[in-house]
């Protein structure tokens, strides 16, 4: 009933990693800085479609080019965000070329499964509240996952009401967060 972050955030990190290392090795050289946001925008593209396993990501450049790589470096990094990342890949500091498509690896890897989990949990709470389960399916939450969310213990069913959707939204990543430290 649940989202289990193995079938989620796990598959899709773990076609970003195989991916990786593929892809890196395609784009590693740039001339200037036009060179390197359009790289970005390259990368960006084929680390996608790697993550979502649908189609072989090598063989297509569906990239936009110079402005997709900056708004994506801004959007990681702040609003100067690409001008920094393209000196410290030029002059190969804080990690370089390396680091900064690692960084946008995760970025992709977080956003993609974010999408994903939020459409389940859309999916699952207009189930329920189609057959009248809703209630009954926050009662359950709260009772089998309070214990690890303290914050859940304290409230009653109407307060439990609003707060639902988002902790749904959070569930995979609280629970592969748990498992890592060996609570579950």
């Amino acid at each position: 009933m649940f989202i289990d972050p193995i079938f989620t955030i796990d598959e899709a990190e773990d076609r970003a990693n195989q991916a990786f290392n593929k892809i890196v090795a395609k784009h590693k050289r740039f001339y200037n800085d036009a060179d390197f946001y359009r790289l970005i925008s390259r990368f960006k593209c084929q680390m996608f479609l790697a993550i979502t396993g649908l189609v072989e990501f090598d063989k297509y450049d569906l990239s936009e080019g110079v402005i997709e790589g900056k708004e994506l470096l801004q959007d990681i990094y702040g609003s100067r965000g690409h001008s920094w990342a393209y000196k410290a890949a030029r002059d190969n500091v804080e990690g370089g070329l390396y680091s900064i498509l690692k960084k946008i690896t995760s970025h992709l890897v977080k956003q993609y499964v974010n999408t994903i989990i939020a459409d389940k949990v859309n999916s699952y709470i207009y189930e329920w509240a189609e057959s009248d389960r809703l209630l009954d399916v926050i009662i359950e939450y709260k009772s089998k996952y309070s214990g690890f969310v303290p914050e859940l213990k304290g409230l009653n069913k109407a307060e439990f009401l609003p707060v639902f959707k988002k902790m749904l939204m959070e569930h995979p990543w609280l629970i592969k967060s748990f498992r890592k430290i060996g609570k579950m």
